[in-house]
């Protein structure tokens, strides 16, 4: 008999509901028995002259993510079933050509987003 889901993907954008986020995505992988994978993705937005006047920056940037990366890892693994794996990723480029091209090499069944940002004023 075939699974639902096989392999959930939370895109991470380190922000204040990253953690909210991946703490429901680990109930939905547990509830169906299913591999995690996290991937962040670097945007690269700039210019190539602009490229590498803040290359060092965006590498120390990136290094710091890294970091974070497996802090997350090692929060959230112990949190799945045993049997059950937490994969994490980091790409560079596009968001969402990055996601999409992810999700499609590694049989991705279900995208966990954190909720968009408002664009409207909050009353």
């Amino acid at each position: 008999m075939n699974k639902l889901f096989n392999n959930i993907l939370v895109p991470v954008e380190f922000s204040k509901q990253t953690s909210q986020v991946i703490s429901q995505a680990v109930m939905i992988a547990n509830h169906f028995r299913c591999d995690l994978h996290l991937v962040y993705v670097e945007h690269n937005s700039m210019a190539d002259a602009e490229k590498h006047l803040v290359q060092a920056l965006t590498e120390g940037e990136l290094a710091d993510y890294e970091v974070e990366m497996m802090e997350l890892k090692a929060t959230f693994q112990s949190q799945l079933e045993d049997g059950l794996q937490l994969i994490t990723a980091m790409r560079r480029g596009s968001r969402e050509q990055r996601v999409t091209s992810y999700a499609l090499q590694h049989a991705i069944d279900l995208i966990i987003v954190e909720k968009p940002r408002s664009i409207l004023p909050m009353r």
